[in-house]
């Protein structure tokens, strides 16, 4: 369990569950952090129970250690610090949130992503837009992408770290993320090699440099193709090998522009939240029928543009340069954490 007790009380006030899922939790600790509350992680371990639905576990919640949970309230009880927020996120984790809230009477819910469990029995919803909600109520918030925590102070502190590889580079930076396969998407080949082919071309355009960031999800032979076609200047930083010292936030704040796979929400929302150029290059089976759903609605708002728009734009306009034609199509800075954080503090104004 971690503590964060520098603002507000000198207790915490909220409680993040975490779990195994460190996409989702990364939301609730942006969400936590917009706030203002002091917060507290409470670490969770689910056993093999956890793969049962929802709709059964509700019932009886055995997924997880009970004991850790009940010496934990009864710790908070006796000393008379019950939150008054506790913050969860995806399907396991709302079971334990709605056990919590039997011991804590006023503790308000707040929950991220689909709980598959009936939404009243959360103060709040937090869920995207392309993701339709199960149930008709009016505690749901809607966003645009995920939360995150990108912001001013944490991009500073990442590119003060990485600042003697990056203030070498006397180029436009574009930055390369590339995500994975997963249970409903999943990269060819051809869909790779074209997307190199354009990068490649759109980093020697602009006469720049090219920075690749690659995830979990990325298989090898996809990182295998990624350095056998892209033919620019470039840094490849391998996940698997960079591990701790990922130089990815601070290419999120040294990048002047952007190209991610359609298959992440996150790092797109991610570079959404700069204000900068953000291109998503989607193809075959990259993204979901959700995914799809969410490159629209970027793309409708100006908060980012199709890959392959650009290169359009230049068949049509040959006369026009490249830096000239990707101006023409400003992007807006997408801050849905802290616009949702407002929402909920001007609900519970007495906490």
């Amino acid at each position: 369990m971690a503590y964060n007790l520098d603002v507000k009380n000198n207790y915490p006030t909220l409680w993040l569950l975490s779990d195994d899922r460190a996409g989702t939790f990364s939301q609730s600790l942006a969400l936590a952090k917009a706030l203002k509350h002091n917060y507290q992680i409470i670490d969770i371990n689910y056993n093999f129970f956890s793969k049962l639905p929802n709709f059964i576990l509700q019932i009886n919640p055995i997924h997880f250690n009970k004991n850790a949970i009940n010496q934990l309230i009864k710790k908070t009880v006796n000393n008379n610090q019950q939150p008054q927020i506790i913050i969860s996120a995806g399907r396991k984790s709302s079971l334990i949130a709605i056990f919590l809230k039997k011991k804590f009477k006023t503790t308000k819910l707040i929950h991220i992503m689909q709980p598959e469990i009936n939404y009243n029995k959360f103060d709040f919803i937090i869920l995207p837009n392309h993701d339709q909600p199960r149930y008709n109520t009016n505690n749901i918030i809607f966003s645009i992408g995920s939360l995150n925590q990108i912001n001013e102070e944490l991009i500073l502190k990442n590119k003060e770290k990485f600042k003697n590889f990056f203030e070498k580079i006397n180029k436009k930076i574009i930055v390369l993320l590339v995500g994975g396969n997963s249970k409903k998407n999943f990269y060819d080949d051809q869909s790779i090699i074209e997307l190199c082919q354009k990068t490649s071309e759109f980093v020697k355009q602009l006469d720049g440099h090219l920075i690749i960031l690659n995830s979990r999800r990325t298989p090898e032979n996809i990182n295998d193709l990624i350095k056998k076609h892209i033919n620019c200047y470039h840094d490849f930083f391998e996940l698997s090998k960079v591990k701790d010292n990922n130089p990815y936030l601070a290419s999120i704040g040294f990048g002047n522009y952007f190209i991610a796979t359609g298959d992440s929400v996150s790092m797109i929302s991610e570079c959404c939240s700069t204000g900068k150029n953000v291109f998503i290059f989607d193809k075959n089976n990259i993204s979901s029928k959700k995914h799809r759903l969410f490159h629209q609605e970027l793309y409708r708002n100006n908060y980012a543009l199709p890959l392959e728009k650009i290169f359009e734009k230049i068949a049509d306009h040959t006369s026009q340069s490249f830096a000239n034609i990707i101006q023409q199509f400003p992007q807006k800075k997408l801050d849905e954490t802290n616009r949702i954080a407002q929402i909920i503090s001007d609900k519970f104004k007495n906490l």
